[in-house]
């Protein structure tokens, strides 16, 4: 352990003092009355045990038993890689197969407004971040965007008397499709119960 004064930074590989607010030789902080110290690691210190100054960028170098502990916790590591999902994610998540049956099933056209252009089978009837599951029984097709319908976004987003009329035209639609459709089969459940 090295004692060093309180005041001394690295600032590009250099000793500065903040107190004196420059950049500093040893020799200088040795003279100087007001320094306090405290201890520090060798290993932190600005120079080395021998007296030599170490290189500019060493003090952020990492040695290469450091950089292979680190790239084998990215490897390693299956949040890191983004292909894990949770449970609950994957439940939500809409598989191109139930897009494909639910755009034959709505037949290429929006459940609210009927239009044929620019709509996409990838609305949650009872949303993600409820739980809402991506099986065919809680998807519908909504005309995205770029349309001036805006039916997708309005049903997620619009005003609350708005949100419940469109909820209400898109649980009809469902139900006369699926006679036993019931929204509390809708829900992801945790432990499959």
């Amino acid at each position: 352990m090295n004692n060093y004064c309180i005041y001394i930074r690295n600032r590009k590989g250099n000793p500065y003092c903040k107190l004196l607010n420059k950049e500093i030789t040893f020799s200088c902080c040795r003279e100087c009355v007001n320094k306090e110290y405290k201890t520090k690691n060798k290993e932190n210190s600005f120079y080395k045990s021998n007296g030599t100054k170490k290189s500019k960028n060493s003090f952020y170098k990492l040695n290469s038993n450091q950089i292979k502990k680190k790239s084998t916790l990215k490897e390693k590591s299956p949040l890191r890689s983004g292909n894990i999902k949770s449970k609950r994610s994957k439940a939500t998540d809409i598989d191109q197969k139930v897009k494909l049956k639910v755009w034959e099933r709505d037949k290429h056209c929006c459940v609210i407004c009927g239009n044929n252009v620019n709509v996409m089978p990838n609305a949650h009837y009872i949303s993600r971040a409820k739980g809402g599951l991506g099986i065919e029984e809680n998807i519908f097709t909504a005309c995205t965007r770029l349309t001036e319908n805006d039916c997708h976004y309005r049903f997620d987003n619009g005003t609350k008397e708005e949100k419940e009329l469109l909820k209400e035209k898109v649980k009809n639609y469902l139900s006369s499709i699926y006679p036993n459709w019931n929204e509390d089969n809708l829900y992801y459940k945790k432990g499959g119960v």
